[in-house]
């Protein structure tokens, strides 16, 4: 927030007719991205603090992808058979 509140004072602060285009296009390209990633941090940080716990489809993907990557207990055994 501060480099996006930077940027935009920059920006006000700027005679843009006078500015070279160069200036003036590095000044929005600097002020999209840095909104950009406001936006995005913003988007993360409300997803952690959700409550509860998840429901419905994005539940069942939870569910399916862990018990796709956990092993079997018969492979467990295997390879700690495997290693004496």
């Amino acid at each position: 927030v501060k480099r996006l509140n930077a940027i935009t004072a920059q920006l006000a602060s700027l005679d843009v007719a006078a500015a070279p285009v160069f200036v003036v296009n590095g000044l929005k390209r600097e002020e999209l991205i840095a909104a950009n990633s406001m936006i995005i941090h913003e988007l993360y940080f409300d997803g952690l603090a959700g409550e509860g716990d998840p429901t419905g489809a994005l539940a069942e993907a939870m569910v399916r992808e862990v018990l796709a990557h956990q092993p079997s207990t018969d492979s467990l055994t295997d390879l700690v058979q495997a290693c004496l």
